[in-house]
């Protein structure tokens, strides 16, 4: 099965999914929040929707803001 807008595998998405819950809980250890605009990125990434690249810019967007 393909995810996605960008047709991503399962193994890719499982690796996304993986990364993207590690990143969150590292930062919540921290004891920092992620904004959810934030987390929605990340997910559309893990997804398959956006690419790493619109990822980057999309998270840019956010901190000028």
């Amino acid at each position: 099965m393909l995810y996605g807008k960008y047709q991503i595998t399962e193994e890719q998405r499982r690796a996304r999914i993986k990364a993207m819950n590690y990143a969150i809980g590292s930062v919540q250890l921290e004891g920092l929040m992620l904004d959810e605009r934030v987390k929605a990125i990340y997910n559309e990434y893990a997804e398959g929707n956006i690419t790493a690249e619109e990822e980057q810019e999309s998270l840019k967007a956010v901190r000028r803001t």
